[in-house]
């Protein structure tokens, strides 16, 4: 009988930027939870509300986020960083990630716009509200309860180490996409 072993962990508090490598988090019904925040907790929209990711905005891949006690803080190559309250509850509006339409509270205008320089794009930073459940697909969770944030579709996503190698011989093998 082989054993599993964690090789790493990571926590990515803004759906689509770049994730936290952390030593531990808690597993919650919404997925990972590190410092008392959430897996994909937050996410940029559009001004429709409509979630936006790397496949959009590729410069969503060069935002850092660290949490500390009292703030998120968001930081890119030759930006200052940017401190969101953590505590911070600002309008709430219906966001749409996929086909789930959801409440989000807005994060600001100063994380807005911070984000829009970056981005080149007016956007919104949104944290999902946590008085809401956003379900997983019934078909493939069953009656388990399972719920999300804004994760694509399910709270944990789990990648073996053997497959990601696989994965990258594969991609090293092809010639160059222009």
């Amino acid at each position: 009988m082989s054993t599993a072993r964690i090789a790493s962990l990571h926590v990515y508090p803004i759906k689509g930027c770049r994730g936290t490598d952390v030593e531990r988090a808690d597993a919650a019904v919404t997925g990972l939870v590190a410092d008392g925040v959430g897996d994909r907790e937050w996410m940029v929209v559009d001004d429709d509300g409509r979630f936006l990711t790397q496949r959009e905005l590729p410069r969503l891949a060069l935002v850092s986020t660290e949490v500390t006690a009292r703030v998120l803080r968001l930081s890119a190559p030759h930006m200052r960083p940017m401190d969101v309250p953590l505590d911070a509850a600002g309008a709430t509006r219906d966001v749409v990630v996929w086909r789930s339409t959801v409440l989000g509270s807005d994060s600001g205008d100063a994380a807005a716009n911070w984000m829009s320089d970056w981005l080149a794009h007016d956007v919104r930073l949104v944290r999902f509200d946590r008085a809401r459940k956003r379900e997983c697909n019934r078909e493939f969770a069953g009656d388990s309860g399972a719920h999300t944030m804004f994760a694509d579709g399910y709270p944990i996503l789990v990648a073996n180490t053997a497959s990601l190698s696989e994965l990258n011989e594969r991609l090293a093998a092809r010639p160059e996409v222009s």
